[in-house]
């Protein structure tokens, strides 16, 4: 299905259940990058605290039902890259890296709790050429506890939840670190999806024009939010949003 809709890799988040299916899942398509869940609930407990699904920023029951635990999401990423030989990169969500993964490319978003050029230093000390994975959603989420709780204290008293932080506004934070950028995560915020497919302007649209502008050639992940209901509901939903979404793309890059 996905390559027929136009898709040529995959990107691997480690969900229950997944470790022992890694074999089958890389015959529907190369997997070429893999990354750690965002901020996952680490027990039972923990999610029970945050409710069945929590609208606040605290993990939840279903993102604990969803996401493996620790050593679960370990076994996926050894069977992984003992499936397959080339390795896939690992995209993890802060500078403080696993020394396990010192070829791991870095996502840039709002819970960093830098300044662009901070950002920019870290960048330049990583080991790969380009080590950057820009996540366009989490690049313009206003800094909600959710974010603000990575932070270091400081900076957390410098900012209120409404704005973005020291990384600021979208474009001034995508123009700084999009020359290190390996890959584009093409994530919409809620409501961006229909709009997009439907051919109004979005703010997505700004920023892969921003994208296109500079020439990026990297890889671009697709990692749209669907409806869950109407994922369960609705025959064909899922391969069909996927298909309008890559043919949308391809018209914006």
């Amino acid at each position: 299905m996905l390559r027929e809709a136009g898709y040529d890799f995959l990107q691997i988040v480690p969900t229950r259940g997944l470790g022992g299916a890694i074999k089958e899942v890389a015959t529907i398509l190369p997997v070429e990058y893999t990354q750690q869940p965002w901020d996952p609930a680490r027990n039972f407990w923990e999610g029970l605290r945050g409710g069945l699904v929590n609208t606040s920023d605290k993990p939840d029951l279903l993102n604990f039902a969803i996401f493996s635990t620790e050593k679960e999401r370990g076994q996926v990423w050894e069977s992984l890259f003992r499936e397959d030989a080339q390795h896939p990169l690992m995209i993890v969500d802060n500078f403080a890296m696993d020394p396990t993964y010192q070829n791991s490319l870095i996502e840039i978003h709002v819970g960093l709790g830098l300044t662009p050029s901070q950002i920019v230093e870290n960048l330049k000390r990583m080991p790969l050429e380009l080590p950057a994975v820009v996540d366009l959603g989490h690049l313009r989420h206003p800094a909600t506890e959710k974010y603000r709780r990575h932070w270091p204290r400081d900076v957390q008293k410098a900012y209120n939840k409404a704005e973005m932080g020291p990384i600021g506004d979208w474009p001034t934070s995508l123009r700084a670190t999009l020359p290190f950028a390996r890959a584009i995560q093409v994530q919409n915020v809620p409501g961006e999806l229909e709009a997009c497919l439907a051919g109004q302007s979005t703010v997505l649209e700004e920023m892969l024009a921003l994208i296109r502008e500079a020439s990026f050639s990297g890889d671009y992940i697709v990692e749209v939010r669907l409806k869950p209901r109407k994922a369960l509901m609705s025959k064909g939903y899922v391969r069909n949003t996927l298909t309008d979404v890559c043919t949308w793309l391809k018209t914006q890059v």
